[in-house]
């Protein structure tokens, strides 16, 4: 092979040999490329140590086996000479066995400094750990990242106040820095550049942890907010309104998103997914995008509990009506009757609307699945019926396999006994589904099938 292709097919052919995913395990990589490709004969040995590219991504585990991990720092890291570094640390101290533990210092000694040695040449980073004195150890080695331009930093060291956790100052220097992943640990104890980061995900995070956050970030463009409710941290409580410029995409999971939406102010807003979250309302919602001057193209509601849509004046208006995307878990029979009411009567309705999706339950306030159908198929039979252009594309009707069963558990939902009876009305789907539009109609789950 090597007398006949060119060395740059022959790298190629070596990198599409490499395991799947991002990282690569230390357990079994002598079976693995780019080990492995080393051991096949001298040639490909050459070839394969001397391609950094083929050893720039690294997942190590410090703790299950502390000189496996060591050695394996060692071999492979300096193979990657200047090339950019994806590398992913793991510390498991806790269970060291205790035939390691008179080795650990020196192993971790070792190996913190082989991390140390390439941190220049890093370009993703992920640290995760159990317990605070991981960070220590690992803060006191006095690592500088500047190339890092991802980072991630995961801890189970859970419930800590912020002054109790210590200044991260190892990516000090990370001008480049445009992903940040945090969980657990706050953003008040990261000592970096933070004007420029552009993507977060934050995990684990109270109120006044997530507000500091938010008013530090200026650059912010996605955020996916998945926290707690949780006891107040020795920063200051912030009040004042938050104007983020450039964000365009926020999704959140978490239980005060009432308190924290009213301080927002969000005019590059395309995507707002809001889960988990009791007591939001629409007239939250409402607020945020008048005050927002947004134009949203998806909006994802899946509070948990029974979600009221907007009203259809709220459509009308510039934040809403341009929606390609709408999604509500477990909607109000009263605001689902407007909106279908609306939507089947004026053509000029949500005009640019492309996927339209339900997901019923059985909260006796909320809309069930056959209800839905019974509203829902009128409005799309007129709709269809309108020579106005209809750009919908899909359209979901879905409920969980127990909510199918009457409120007594007794008999099937009399709403879905009538929709399954009634020929009529099944036709406006069939019809709709006729025209190119992905319609599914039936229970939640990948491997179910539609009704329809």
């Amino acid at each position: 092979m090597l007398d006949v292709l060119p060395l740059e097919l022959v790298v190629e052919i070596f990198r599409l040999c490499l395991p799947r995913g991002s990282y690569f395990s230390g357990y079994h990589y002598r079976r693995e490329a780019p080990v492995l490709l080393t051991q096949i004969c001298s040639s490909w040995r050459q070839i394969a140590l001397s391609t950094p590219s083929l050893w720039s991504k690294l997942h190590v585990i410090f703790g299950v086996h502390p000189p496996r991990a060591e050695h394996l720092a060692r071999l492979w890291l300096p193979r990657s000479d200047s090339y950019p570094l994806d590398l992913r640390i793991a510390f498991f101290l806790d269970n060291v066995k205790l035939h390691h533990q008179s080795a650990l210092e020196h192993n971790l000694a070792s190996f913190l400094q082989t991390i140390k040695e390439h941190a220049h040449h890093t370009r993703i980073f992920d640290l995760s750990a159990l317990t605070l004195p991981e960070l220590v150890r690992f803060e006191q080695e006095g690592m500088f990242f500047p190339m890092v331009e991802s980072l991630r930093v995961a801890f189970d060291d859970w419930g800590l106040d912020d002054d109790e956790w210590p200044m991260m100052a190892s990516f000090a220097s990370a001008r480049s820095l445009r992903k940040l992943h945090l969980e657990s640990f706050p953003l008040s104890r990261l000592e970096a550049p933070l004007e420029n980061i552009t993507d977060v995900i934050a995990m684990s995070h109270n109120l006044q942890q997530t507000i500091y956050m938010l008013a530090h970030l200026p650059a912010l463009e996605h955020m996916y907010l998945h926290s707690i409710a949780g006891p107040e941290t020795h920063l200051p409580y912030f009040d004042a309104a938050i104007v983020l410029p450039r964000l365009s995409s926020f999704k959140m999971s978490c239980d005060f998103a009432q308190h924290l939406l009213p301080l927002l102010t969000l005019p590059a807003l395309k995507e707002l997914i809001v889960s988990r979250s009791d007591g939001l309302s629409c007239s939250l919602i409402e607020s945020l995008l008048d005050r927002s001057l947004c134009s949203l193209k998806r909006l994802q509601l899946w509070p948990g509990t029974v979600q009221e849509l907007p009203s259809v004046s709220a459509f009308k208006q510039s934040a809403l009506m341009m929606l390609e995307e709408l999604s509500i878990d477990c909607p109000e029979e009263s605001s689902l009757r407007r909106f279908c009411d609306a939507y089947g009567t004026d053509a000029t309705f949500m005009p640019k609307l492309r996927t339209l999706e339900f997901l019923c339950g059985s909260h006796p306030s909320a809309a069930r699945a056959g209800a839905c159908l019974e509203r829902l198929g009128p409005a799309v039979a007129a709709r269809m019926a309108n020579n106005e252009p209809w750009p919908l594309r899909a359209l979901k009707v879905t409920w969980l396999e127990c909510e199918a069963i009457s409120f007594h558990g007794t008999e099937f939902d009399p709403h879905l006994r009538r929709f399954l009876q009634n020929g009529e009305l099944r036709g406006l789907f069939t019809a709709l589904k006729a025209r190119g539009v992905e319609v599914y109609i039936g229970e939640t789950g990948n491997d179910r099938i539609s009704w329809i």
